[in-house]
């Protein structure tokens, strides 16, 4: 059996991340190869990909590039379209060279589009993997896509009932559950730099979150919840980890607080787990949340959650066993959260343990990777 594999879109992002998960733990039960858009800037994300997933990455630059900023004028999204329609022909071709059986891509825009046209031309089964909550922001194409083709793969319970409501077939999408490897405790004189780095007290309780700077991402609330249980916590501090086009918004809600010294934004870091294991708490207050690789990699750090009780967070917190969860925009609820896991810190400590022993028994890669397998048996004809 052979898998093709099609990602334009980005670098190696979440999706990314994901899908090279679930090659490398396909245990030689299928070859795949990935038509990987990649530029000068992107080549390096491109080699992680290749060397984790096990798998070939056809190098293509097809002319698609990622927004800085987040906005594209109309000629330049004219241009990118155009740039994407005219490779099409030669990523065709490559694709009837290795002969797949089945055509896979992430439900991005252009990965959907390429990968539809590739698929319908072989006439081979097509899976779309769905990260996201189905919606206008998805695009029409890949939105009628999800429809129509062979199978959806969702990476939580949550998006797969969306996309049953969405019109996607009930026996036409599978849940293949997002997963996350344990992380080794990192040495404390690590933990200790991380502190001092950050001018943070050794003994302090560390509240954190990690996640791009965006609307819908629960960084204000996290704020205002925090200011709140800072009066009683005098020693206690906030890191924010993440950049976006918030962060300026988010600085001024802080001066505003007087609270510049006992919250800290980090900017985009490359060593997440060892800033996770400076934390005691993760703070993690998203709103229609599909599944976050966050949440799991703190869980995997041993760290208790304080989340909204919505989205695919509930499929990886257990309630007062893991962390604890309060109703959507419920700031006071989120504030008596953090007060409880700081007053009794014996019990968070517990709550994480808790944590990082279901990430490792219910959340584990190589179960993916056969789930994954399997549907792909079921999916030919």
């Amino acid at each position: 059996m052979r898998l093709l594999g099609v990602k334009i879109n980005f670098d190696y992002n979440s999706e990314a991340r994901v899908f090279a998960t679930l090659l490398h733990h396909r245990r030689g039960r299928y070859d795949a190869s990935v038509i990987y858009n990649c530029w000068e800037e992107s080549s390096q994300g491109v080699a992680a990909f290749e060397m984790f997933a096990g798998a070939e990455a056809w190098r293509v630059d097809t002319g698609w590039r990622p927004n800085p900023d987040g906005k594209r004028s109309p000629i330049g999204k004219a241009v990118s379209a155009m740039k994407i329609h005219r490779s099409i022909p030669a990523l065709i071709k490559r694709a009837k060279e290795f002969d797949p059986d089945v055509i896979y891509s992430c439900q991005q825009k252009w990965d959907c589009l390429v990968a539809t046209e590739i698929a319908q031309k072989l006439n081979r089964p097509q899976i779309i993997h769905l990260h996201y909550v189905p919606g206008p922001w998805l695009g029409k194409q890949p939105l009628e896509r999800l429809k129509t083709c062979e199978h959806v793969v969702t990476v939580s319970d949550f998006i797969r009932h969306l996309a049953i409501r969405h019109g996607v077939h009930r026996d036409h999408v599978t849940t293949v559950k997002n997963t996350m490897p344990l992380f080794a405790p990192e040495p404390a004189e690590k933990r200790l730099a991380v502190r001092e780095e950050l001018a943070i007290p050794v003994e302090a309780p560390v509240l954190g979150i990690v996640g791009r700077l965006v609307p819908g991402k629960g960084h204000s609330d996290t704020i205002l919840a925090f200011a709140r249980v800072a009066q009683t916590f005098a020693d206690s501090h906030l890191v924010i980890v993440g950049d976006g086009e918030l962060r300026p918004q988010l600085e001024a809600q802080v001066k505003q607080l007087g609270l510049e010294r006992r919250i800290h934004f980090t900017g985009v870091r490359s060593d997440v787990p060892l800033l996770l294991s400076s934390f005691n708490i993760f703070v993690h207050p998203t709103r229609m949340d599909p599944a976050p690789l966050a949440v799991l990699e703190a869980c995997a750090s041993g760290l208790p959650i304080v989340a909204y009780e919505e989205g695919g967070v509930c499929e990886f917190v257990e309630n007062g066993r893991t962390g604890l969860l309060t109703p959507p925009e419920n700031v006071d609820g989120l504030a008596r959260s953090m007060f409880t896991l700081l007053e009794t810190p014996a019990k968070a400590f517990d709550m994480g343990a808790a944590a990082r022993e279901r990430v490792g028994t219910h959340f584990r890669p190589e179960d993916s990777g056969t789930r994954f397998a399997d549907l792909l048996l079921d999916v030919l004809p």
